[in-house]
């Protein structure tokens, strides 16, 4: 199973881009035809017999809006396009609460960590790994790199195995205002030697030594290059992730508008600690223990680092 497309009114560009993609029935049948296969685009064009080169301007269209991606392979003939299929399911919610909180409680600190800033990490295992917007740092596999100070550098990180971790100053006390929720925001996939979209991974977010749930990537992504990704990175390699928004309430802890755990905000003892800490990893026992892949805001599909919100 591929990963779902989530979105909310706020993401009203990337709406607009799939309400144009799917108000063709041309295009939907293109999706049809990609349900069990991928295909190129002659084989698309000659299935539906339609020219090739409105066949590409639809596949670009699809692929703009995230319901496919293409890759390009050198054969005997010369080049071809191949898609795939890069979703299952497309969500907008309509209506969310903690969306409505955001206007109700105005008082808001925000963080926005460089993904190489962390502070310590433990037990990480190669295949590993790190790369700057210019170049790649040190050697690939050692992991000795993640004491270097060039970490701070790091706009893409990868490891097999452990957790970074990263401290941010804790919350000032106030006793006007209380918290009411916690938002943590990164760009993550599996990591598979160069990529593969079929690839587990479970990836793992603590926040104070508390595991606030577990997600499982299906894939370490690539077949497209990344929105983001500086030219001198490979298309054969590691492209893009997904968004991961992680909110703790009252209430619990969700991922993406899903439900991941009954952690709430008084599990995590905020004001214990002079600082907020927050883990991102992979466990050495994990049952799917595909790797991880963190991007900055130079690599990837999405223009941040990590982002942490407490919001009163």
């Amino acid at each position: 199973m591929l990963y779902p497309i989530n979105l909310t009114l706020d993401d009203e560009e990337k709406i607009l881009n799939l309400a144009k993609a799917l108000s063709s029935p041309v295009r939907i049948d293109i999706l049809k035809l990609l349900l069990f296969s991928s295909m190129s685009v002659k084989e698309i064009a000659l299935t539906l017999k339609q020219p090739i080169s409105s066949t590409a301007l639809n596949i670009n269209l699809l692929e703009n809006a995230g319901l496919l991606f293409t890759g390009t392979t050198c054969t005997t003939t010369g080049k071809t396009r191949t898609c795939y299929r890069s979703c299952d399911a497309i969500q907008i919610t309509l209506f969310d609460q903690l969306l409505e909180m955001r206007h109700e409680h105005a008082l808001k600190i925000e963080h926005n960590i460089p993904i190489g800033s962390f502070s310590t990490y433990e037990n990480i295992v190669a295949p590993c790994g790190m790369v700057s917007k210019e170049e790649r740092i040190g050697l690939d596999d050692d992991t000795s790199l993640f004491f270097s100070p060039r970490r701070f550098e790091a706009a893409l990180i990868w490891f097999s195995k452990g957790f970074v971790e990263y401290r941010i100053s804790a919350p000032p006390r106030d006793a006007k205002q209380e918290i009411k929720r916690i938002e943590l925001s990164f760009e993550a996939c599996s990591e598979a030697p160069l990529y593969n979209n079929d690839f587990k991974s479970d990836i793992t977010v603590w926040i104070n030594d508390v595991e606030i749930g577990t997600w499982t990537c299906p894939g370490d992504f690539g077949g497209r290059r990344g929105q983001f990704n500086p030219p001198y990175w490979p298309s054969t390699h590691t492209q893009y992730g997904t968004l991961t928004n992680w909110h703790v309430t009252d209430s619990g802890t969700t991922m993406n508008n899903a439900f991941m755990s009954y952690v709430n905000l008084k599990n995590l003892a905020l004001y214990d600690s002079p600082y907020v800490s927050v883990k991102i990893g992979v466990k050495h026992d994990a049952v799917h223990c595909g790797g991880i892949n963190i991007f900055g805001k130079n690599f990837g599909d999405y223009a941040q680092d990590i982002t942490l919100r407490i919001i009163y």
